[in-house]
């Protein structure tokens, strides 16, 4: 059954939000359980677990139909502390337990055994801070090469050179057990490792995927990350809050609007500072607009993989119109920078509605092509139709989200369900999701949000209305010691950001969640059984950013 949330009283001592699922979390071994205030925290519910109760206290939010959205590494000094964060099914609670670990042993137990998509976040973490995960199934670097001796994101690190030893040698990673099964019988072998990537248009970035393969089929498969790496959440300890806008727009590169909200709304939760309505405005307009683009972009370049060049070039003919758009607002086509706290940083042209109107009654005409030309192609059919089904259960214990998981049909968008704009709920729109779980429905619940976000524009142009598109913000920006999570809706998923502040004006830690990260971590499930084609139907469905995930 579904936790209701209990109302809450404004009085000194709260009554506790969600008591049952308080009482379930203590029960199963979780220490200092409290509820606590969404609006400030972004979280619902915290926990301290030791490492003796952590499984079993995932275990019970698994039951209860909770998703693993990100770990978060910190040093606390002398300490390590392993935040995991989990969210319910559509309007349900967010959770956070803490683990602590000492500096000596730095070892927790992995939840592998609980939640698959635990995998490349303790790795991360690994990869970070030196953090070891018992019975962790492949414990080794993943943004980092394998050689490399140090842990960036810890408190004394303040750089290192890489030294990569005469004698590396790139071993194959997969489990051989299947092709050692395969010369049982003959004596003979007939599987062979593939590289595709790092240098590969299908992989939509610097992606190396190892497939193990018997002929076309494949036996099983592992990604290599991290060829982008550029370290961005140790920066965001070296730069002041409104230094580290601009980083925000190179993690997505196709959709940057969206990230210059998700890290506003980031600061105007943990400082309350509030937007203007002119601004909010704006900001919905331009990030629907970053989403018709970014999907544009995925529609082009996926039916470029299958091997369709015509709607490429109409597709990109569309989304440069909005590009159009936002380098006259914004002064860039791509590193807009253009959202800030308290609101946006400039106001718009004289004919800025009238062009966008423009541009969206041609739109709503070019929908009805791409639906012919695409989703009504017998090919585009055969290449996506039951190919790299994720089911259900799959998509919440990976912490998939945006198109991939309502693809897979579970009815969840932020921007409903987790409003971070009052305009959302004003607004008619629709949340299309679809139940196959298969590249086709990935693909048709982005033809859809195409049109939904069009009627979400040409609402907004009509609220647009006239005053200051920027609240007053302090000169010195500093944000007051707490903890802080906010999430917006991006066209891949769920962009979370975590902010443990110290009253300074720089973060202590600064944790950005990316939907392409838990996105892309699914294909390892999906390949075995595919033939090596499918690979490229997959990936591209999943429409993942490598230098989002690299960060």
């Amino acid at each position: 059954m579904p936790l209701e949330p209990e109302a809450v009283e404004p009085v000194a001592e709260q009554k506790a939000v969600y008591p049952e699922l308080i009482e379930r979390l203590r029960k199963a071994g979780a220490t200092e359980v409290s509820s606590l205030d969404y609006s400030k925290s972004g979280m619902d519910v915290d926990a301290q677990v030791t490492p003796q109760s952590l499984c079993a206290v995932a275990s019970i939010l698994k039951h209860g139909h909770f998703s693993l959205e990100t770990l978060v590494g910190v040093d606390r000094q002398p300490e390590f502390e392993v935040l995991y964060l989990f969210k319910a099914d559509n309007e349900g609670p967010r959770v956070k337990l803490r683990a602590k670990t000492d500096r000596e042993t730095a070892t927790l137990p992995t939840l592998t055994n609980v939640y698959g998509g635990a995998d490349w976040y303790e790795r991360e973490v690994f990869d970070m801070f030196g953090v070891n995960f018992i019975d962790h199934p492949h414990l080794r670097p993943l943004l980092l090469p394998h050689f490399t001796k140090f842990h960036p994101l810890r408190k004394d690190f303040h750089g290192a050179p890489i030294v990569i030893p005469e004698d590396t040698v790139e071993i194959p990673e997969l489990d051989v057990q299947a092709a050692t099964k395969l010369g049982q019988s003959t004596g003979l072998r007939s599987d062979f490792f593939l590289n595709m990537g790092p240098q590969h248009p299908s992989t939509h970035g610097v992606l190396r995927i190892l497939l193990h393969v018997e002929g076309e089929t494949i036996l099983g498969g592992r990604c290599h990350l991290g060829y982008s790496h550029r370290g961005t959440e140790k920066l965001a300890e070296k730069k002041q809050y409104v230094q580290f806008l601009p980083y925000t727009d190179r993690m997505d590169y196709l959709s940057p609007l969206n990230y210059n909200w998700g890290f506003a709304r980031l600061l105007e939760t943990a400082t309350g500072i509030e937007s203007t309505p002119r601004a909010e405005v704006l900001r919905v307009i331009m990030c629907e607009l970053s989403r018709i683009a970014s999907h544009l972009v995925w529609l082009g370049t996926y039916l470029l993989d299958l091997g369709a060049i015509t709607p490429f070039l109409y597709c990109f003919e569309d989304r440069e119109r909005i590009l159009t758009i936002f380098e006259r607002a914004t002064g860039q086509r791509m590193t807009t920078s253009y959202i800030v706290a308290g609101g946006v940083r400039n106001d718009v042209y004289s004919t800025f509605s009238l062009e966008i109107s423009e541009l969206m009654r041609d739109m709503r005409k070019r929908l009805v092509e791409y639906d012919k030309l695409v989703i009504g192609n017998e090919i585009f059919l055969m290449r996506t139709d039951k190919v790299g089904i994720i089911s259900p259960e799959l998509a919440i214990e990976y912490g998939v989200s945006g198109p991939c998981l309502r693809g897979s049909g579970v009815d969840y968008d932020a921007r409903r369900d987790e409003p971070y704009c009052e305009l959302y709920k004003e607004l008619e729109w629709k949340v299309p999701f679809e139940t196959g779980g298969d590249c086709l429905s990935r693909s048709r619940v982005r033809m859809a949000e195409l049109e939904q976000s069009v009627n979400l524009v040409e609402q907004a142009l009509l609220k647009l209305e006239d005053g200051p598109v920027r609240s007053k913000v302090p000169k010195i920006f500093k944000v007051p010691a707490g903890e802080y999570y906010s999430v917006t809706e991006g066209p891949r998923g769920i962009i979370g950001w975590y902010l443990i502040a110290d009253g300074s004006q720089i973060p202590y830690r600064l944790k950005v969640r990316v939907p392409s990260f838990a996105n892309l971590q699914t294909v390892e499930q999906l390949m075995p059984g595919t033939r090596v084609a499918d690979v490229v139907s997959i990936l591209g469905s999943l429409d993942v950013i490598i230098p989002e995930i690299d960060r």
